[in-house]
Protein backbone atom coordinates (compact mmCIF):
# COMPACT_ATOMS: atom_id res chain seq x y z
CA UNK A 1 0.00 0.00 0.00
CA UNK A 2 2.80 2.43 0.73
CA UNK A 3 3.75 2.44 -2.96
CA UNK A 4 0.22 3.42 -3.95
CA UNK A 5 0.37 6.67 -2.03
CA UNK A 6 1.64 9.42 -4.33
CA UNK A 7 1.43 7.42 -7.56
CA UNK A 8 4.12 4.90 -6.76
CA UNK A 9 6.58 7.20 -4.95
CA UNK A 10 7.57 5.36 -1.78
CA UNK A 11 9.73 8.22 -0.49
CA UNK A 12 7.04 10.82 0.28
CA UNK A 13 6.02 11.67 3.85
CA UNK A 14 2.61 9.98 3.68
CA UNK A 15 4.11 6.90 1.97
CA UNK A 16 6.77 6.56 4.66
CA UNK A 17 4.22 6.92 7.48
CA UNK A 18 1.92 4.33 5.91
CA UNK A 19 4.85 1.97 5.38
CA UNK A 20 5.86 2.21 9.06
CA UNK A 21 2.32 1.38 10.19
CA UNK A 22 2.14 -1.55 7.78
CA UNK A 23 5.57 -2.88 8.69
CA UNK A 24 4.79 -2.77 12.41
CA UNK A 25 1.46 -4.57 11.92
CA UNK A 26 2.91 -7.24 9.65
CA UNK A 27 5.90 -7.96 11.88
CA UNK A 28 3.51 -8.38 14.84
CA UNK A 29 1.51 -11.07 13.03
CA UNK A 30 2.04 -14.75 13.79
CA UNK A 31 1.48 -15.49 10.10
CA UNK A 32 1.18 -13.25 7.04
CA UNK A 33 -0.82 -14.65 4.14
CA UNK A 34 -0.23 -13.55 0.56
CA UNK A 35 -1.51 -14.83 -2.78
CA UNK A 36 1.66 -15.84 -4.66
CA UNK A 37 5.28 -16.79 -4.10
CA UNK A 38 6.48 -13.64 -5.88
CA UNK A 39 4.39 -11.47 -3.57
CA UNK A 40 5.78 -13.44 -0.62
CA UNK A 41 9.31 -12.54 -1.67
CA UNK A 42 8.27 -8.92 -2.19
CA UNK A 43 6.67 -8.66 1.25
CA UNK A 44 9.72 -10.18 2.94
CA UNK A 45 11.99 -7.71 1.17
CA UNK A 46 9.77 -4.65 1.73
CA UNK A 47 9.02 -5.21 5.40
CA UNK A 48 11.94 -7.30 6.68
CA UNK A 49 9.60 -10.15 7.57
CA UNK A 50 10.76 -13.58 8.71
CA UNK A 51 10.36 -15.98 5.76
CA UNK A 52 8.84 -18.81 7.84
CA UNK A 53 6.07 -16.44 8.99
CA UNK A 54 4.91 -15.63 5.45
CA UNK A 55 2.88 -18.10 3.40
CA UNK A 56 1.28 -17.93 -0.03
CA UNK A 57 -2.14 -19.56 -0.46
CA UNK A 58 -4.81 -19.33 -3.19
CA UNK A 59 -7.40 -16.58 -3.35
CA UNK A 60 -11.04 -17.57 -2.87
CA UNK A 61 -13.78 -16.97 -5.43
CA UNK A 62 -17.50 -17.68 -5.48
CA UNK A 63 -16.96 -20.80 -7.59
CA UNK A 64 -20.64 -21.74 -7.54
CA UNK A 65 -21.20 -19.12 -10.24
CA UNK A 66 -18.84 -20.88 -12.61
CA UNK A 67 -19.08 -24.25 -14.30
CA UNK A 68 -16.17 -26.18 -15.78
CA UNK A 69 -18.55 -27.69 -18.31
CA UNK A 70 -18.26 -24.51 -20.48
CA UNK A 71 -19.24 -24.20 -24.12
CA UNK A 72 -16.93 -26.18 -26.40
CA UNK A 73 -17.41 -24.07 -29.49
CA UNK A 74 -19.27 -21.00 -30.69
CA UNK A 75 -22.90 -21.63 -31.63
CA UNK A 76 -23.53 -22.02 -35.33
CA UNK A 77 -23.57 -18.64 -37.07
CA UNK A 78 -21.94 -16.75 -34.19
CA UNK A 79 -18.32 -15.55 -34.25
CA UNK A 80 -15.77 -16.98 -31.86
CA UNK A 81 -15.55 -14.73 -28.81
CA UNK A 82 -12.47 -13.36 -27.06
CA UNK A 83 -13.09 -11.84 -23.63
CA UNK A 84 -11.09 -9.38 -21.56
CA UNK A 85 -12.39 -8.41 -18.11
CA UNK A 86 -10.64 -6.00 -15.76
CA UNK A 87 -10.17 -2.54 -14.37
CA UNK A 88 -8.37 -0.37 -16.89
CA UNK A 89 -5.11 0.04 -14.97
CA UNK A 90 -1.48 -0.44 -16.08
CA UNK A 91 -1.26 -3.91 -14.51
CA UNK A 92 -3.58 -5.25 -17.21
CA UNK A 93 -1.60 -3.85 -20.17
CA UNK A 94 -4.52 -2.11 -21.84
CA UNK A 95 -2.36 -0.97 -24.76
CA UNK A 96 -1.54 -4.61 -25.52
CA UNK A 97 -5.19 -5.65 -25.15
CA UNK A 98 -6.32 -2.99 -27.64
CA UNK A 99 -3.53 -3.81 -30.07
CA UNK A 100 -4.61 -7.47 -29.91
CA UNK A 101 -8.23 -6.46 -30.60
CA UNK A 102 -7.09 -4.43 -33.61
CA UNK A 103 -5.03 -7.35 -34.92
CA UNK A 104 -7.90 -9.83 -34.47
CA UNK A 105 -10.30 -7.49 -36.30
CA UNK A 106 -8.40 -8.41 -39.48
CA UNK A 107 -9.72 -11.97 -39.19
CA UNK A 108 -13.29 -12.91 -40.02
CA UNK A 109 -15.37 -14.76 -37.47
CA UNK A 110 -13.86 -13.30 -34.28
CA UNK A 111 -15.50 -10.85 -31.90
CA UNK A 112 -13.74 -9.12 -29.00
CA UNK A 113 -15.51 -8.07 -25.82
CA UNK A 114 -13.85 -5.78 -23.28
CA UNK A 115 -15.55 -5.31 -19.91
CA UNK A 116 -14.23 -2.68 -17.54
CA UNK A 117 -13.51 0.94 -16.75
CA UNK A 118 -10.87 2.86 -14.87
CA UNK A 119 -7.66 4.83 -14.95
CA UNK A 120 -6.78 4.21 -18.60
CA UNK A 121 -10.28 4.47 -20.03
CA UNK A 122 -9.10 7.27 -22.33
CA UNK A 123 -7.12 4.69 -24.30
CA UNK A 124 -10.28 2.69 -24.99
CA UNK A 125 -12.26 5.83 -25.77
CA UNK A 126 -9.70 6.83 -28.41
CA UNK A 127 -9.69 3.27 -29.76
CA UNK A 128 -13.47 3.24 -30.14
CA UNK A 129 -13.51 6.71 -31.74
CA UNK A 130 -11.45 5.48 -34.67
CA UNK A 131 -14.43 3.39 -35.74
CA UNK A 132 -12.08 1.18 -37.72
CA UNK A 133 -12.13 -1.94 -35.54
CA UNK A 134 -14.80 -4.45 -36.47
CA UNK A 135 -16.30 -6.84 -33.96
CA UNK A 136 -15.20 -4.86 -30.88
CA UNK A 137 -17.61 -4.28 -27.98
CA UNK A 138 -16.78 -2.23 -24.88
CA UNK A 139 -19.04 -2.78 -21.87
CA UNK A 140 -18.13 0.11 -19.62
CA UNK A 141 -20.89 -0.01 -17.03
CA UNK A 142 -20.62 -2.05 -13.84
CA UNK A 143 -21.32 -5.75 -14.39
CA UNK A 144 -22.14 -7.90 -11.32
CA UNK A 145 -20.21 -11.11 -10.78
CA UNK A 146 -23.08 -13.25 -12.05
CA UNK A 147 -22.95 -11.26 -15.28
CA UNK A 148 -19.18 -11.77 -15.53
CA UNK A 149 -19.76 -15.50 -15.05
CA UNK A 150 -22.19 -15.51 -17.99
CA UNK A 151 -19.70 -13.62 -20.15
CA UNK A 152 -16.95 -16.12 -19.32
CA UNK A 153 -19.29 -19.03 -20.04
CA UNK A 154 -20.01 -17.61 -23.51
CA UNK A 155 -16.36 -16.87 -24.32
CA UNK A 156 -14.10 -19.12 -26.38
CA UNK A 157 -10.84 -17.57 -25.16
CA UNK A 158 -10.30 -15.54 -21.98
CA UNK A 159 -7.43 -13.08 -21.59
CA UNK A 160 -5.30 -12.57 -18.49
CA UNK A 161 -2.93 -9.65 -17.94
CA UNK A 162 -0.24 -8.07 -20.13
CA UNK A 163 1.30 -5.43 -17.89
CA UNK A 164 4.83 -6.84 -18.17
CA UNK A 165 7.18 -6.81 -15.20
CA UNK A 166 6.39 -5.49 -11.70
CA UNK A 167 3.05 -6.16 -10.06
CA UNK A 168 1.60 -7.86 -13.16
CA UNK A 169 4.32 -10.51 -12.95
CA UNK A 170 3.66 -11.22 -9.27
CA UNK A 171 -0.01 -12.15 -9.45
CA UNK A 172 -2.55 -14.66 -10.67
CA UNK A 173 -5.56 -12.36 -11.07
CA UNK A 174 -9.10 -13.11 -9.91
CA UNK A 175 -10.34 -13.24 -13.51
CA UNK A 176 -7.91 -16.08 -14.24
CA UNK A 177 -9.27 -17.99 -11.23
CA UNK A 178 -12.77 -17.49 -12.68
CA UNK A 179 -11.78 -18.60 -16.18
CA UNK A 180 -9.99 -21.66 -14.77
CA UNK A 181 -13.06 -22.55 -12.71
CA UNK A 182 -15.20 -22.24 -15.84
CA UNK A 183 -12.85 -24.52 -17.78
CA UNK A 184 -11.86 -21.93 -20.37
CA UNK A 185 -8.81 -21.58 -22.56
CA UNK A 186 -6.69 -18.70 -21.23
CA UNK A 187 -4.04 -16.57 -22.95
CA UNK A 188 -1.92 -14.44 -20.63
CA UNK A 189 1.60 -13.10 -20.18
CA UNK A 190 4.35 -15.59 -19.44
CA UNK A 191 5.61 -13.68 -16.39
CA UNK A 192 3.30 -14.59 -13.52
CA UNK A 193 3.36 -16.19 -10.09
CA UNK A 194 1.37 -18.84 -8.24
CA UNK A 195 0.69 -19.90 -4.64
CA UNK A 196 3.20 -22.19 -3.01
CA UNK A 197 3.54 -25.70 -4.41
CA UNK A 198 1.28 -25.36 -7.45
CA UNK A 199 2.23 -26.98 -10.78
CA UNK A 200 2.54 -24.87 -13.96
CA UNK A 201 -0.55 -22.97 -15.08
CA UNK A 202 -2.54 -24.65 -17.90
CA UNK A 203 -2.71 -21.61 -20.14
CA UNK A 204 -1.07 -20.24 -23.27
CA UNK A 205 1.74 -18.09 -21.90
CA UNK A 206 3.09 -15.43 -24.25
CA UNK A 207 6.37 -13.68 -23.43
CA UNK A 208 7.33 -10.32 -24.87
CA UNK A 209 9.33 -7.16 -24.40
CA UNK A 210 8.70 -5.36 -27.70
CA UNK A 211 5.07 -4.44 -27.15
CA UNK A 212 4.06 -4.33 -30.82
CA UNK A 213 5.46 -7.79 -31.48
CA UNK A 214 4.03 -9.00 -28.20
CA UNK A 215 0.53 -7.96 -29.26
CA UNK A 216 0.94 -9.76 -32.59
CA UNK A 217 2.16 -12.90 -30.80
CA UNK A 218 -0.83 -12.82 -28.44
CA UNK A 219 -3.20 -12.42 -31.39
CA UNK A 220 -1.52 -15.36 -33.14
CA UNK A 221 -1.92 -17.51 -30.02
CA UNK A 222 -5.62 -16.63 -29.87
CA UNK A 223 -6.16 -17.44 -33.55
CA UNK A 224 -4.46 -20.81 -33.07
CA UNK A 225 -6.84 -21.69 -30.24
CA UNK A 226 -9.87 -20.54 -32.20
CA UNK A 227 -8.84 -22.52 -35.27
CA UNK A 228 -8.03 -25.65 -33.29
CA UNK A 229 -11.18 -26.77 -31.52
CA UNK A 230 -9.44 -29.85 -30.11
CA UNK A 231 -6.61 -27.81 -28.60
CA UNK A 232 -9.04 -25.32 -27.12
CA UNK A 233 -11.19 -28.02 -25.56
CA UNK A 234 -8.16 -29.84 -24.14
CA UNK A 235 -6.81 -26.65 -22.61
CA UNK A 236 -10.21 -25.83 -21.12
CA UNK A 237 -10.53 -29.28 -19.56
CA UNK A 238 -7.03 -28.97 -18.10
CA UNK A 239 -7.99 -25.56 -16.70
CA UNK A 240 -11.10 -26.89 -14.97
CA UNK A 241 -9.19 -29.82 -13.45
CA UNK A 242 -6.38 -27.52 -12.31
CA UNK A 243 -8.86 -25.30 -10.51
CA UNK A 244 -10.57 -28.26 -8.84
CA UNK A 245 -7.27 -29.74 -7.68
CA UNK A 246 -5.39 -26.63 -6.58
CA UNK A 247 -7.59 -23.51 -6.30
CA UNK A 248 -11.09 -24.65 -5.34
CA UNK A 249 -12.76 -24.20 -1.97
CA UNK A 250 -11.81 -27.77 -1.08
CA UNK A 251 -8.15 -27.09 -1.87
CA UNK A 252 -8.21 -23.88 0.17
CA UNK A 253 -9.95 -25.66 3.05
CA UNK A 254 -7.11 -28.18 3.17
CA UNK A 255 -4.58 -25.37 3.40
CA UNK A 256 -6.50 -23.66 6.20
CA UNK A 257 -6.80 -26.89 8.17
CA UNK A 258 -3.05 -27.31 7.89
CA UNK A 259 -2.49 -23.73 9.10
CA UNK A 260 -4.88 -24.11 12.05
CA UNK A 261 -3.52 -27.51 13.03
CA UNK A 262 0.00 -26.11 13.04
CA UNK A 263 -1.13 -23.29 15.30
CA UNK A 264 -3.48 -25.15 17.63
CA UNK A 265 -2.81 -28.85 17.30
CA UNK A 266 -5.00 -31.46 15.50
CA UNK A 267 -8.62 -30.46 14.89
CA UNK A 268 -11.75 -32.55 14.26
CA UNK A 269 -13.34 -32.24 10.81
Amino acid sequence: MFRDRGGGDATGVVSRIVRRFEARSLRAAALVLVDTEANKRQMIADFALTARRVRSIPLAINERLFSSSGREQAPSGRPARVLFVGTLVPLHGIDIVLAVAAELSKSDGIEFRLIGDGQQSALVEAFVRTGKVAGFTWIREWVPLAGIAREIEEADVCLGVFGGEGKAARVLPFKSYCALAAGKAIVTQAAHSLPDGLPPLPAVLVAGTDRQKWARDVATAIRTLIESRAERIALGKAAGQYFADHLSSQAIRAVWLEILCAANGPMDD
